[in-house]
């Protein structure tokens, strides 16, 4: 369990075809997030960096509804795609140039 702006959310492991990973169109995805129920579905196949991609993705759409921040699914796919690809090196990179900042004043 954990909190995102006050609301608490849970992340399951689910099976690869559980009815919690299918999408409206009947398709069958590997992460999916309830923002009714406030969980996070993860398929329990999923390891290492593919899982921890996945669960980045799926915390951002966690974000999005605690905060009722709503965009067209499509920005929010591409949004929580590019924090799972590139929110990692972009904290990196504020971390050293806030050590640098320091370090010149």
């Amino acid at each position: 369990m954990f909190f995102i702006n006050g609301i608490q959310w849970s992340i399951r492991y689910v099976p690869a075809f559980s009815e919690y990973l299918q999408r409206s169109d009947g398709s069958f995805t590997i992460g999916m997030t309830d923002g009714v129920t406030n969980e996070i579905f993860i398929c329990d196949k999923l390891h290492g960096e593919k899982l921890r991609h996945v669960i980045c993705h799926e915390t951002v759409h966690a974000f999005c509804f605690s905060y009722n921040v709503v965009f067209p699914i499509e920005f929010e796919e591409r949004l929580c795609n590019f924090v799972a690809d590139y929110g990692e090196e972009i904290l990196d990179l504020v971390d050293d140039l806030l050590a640098l900042l320091r370090m010149s004043a």
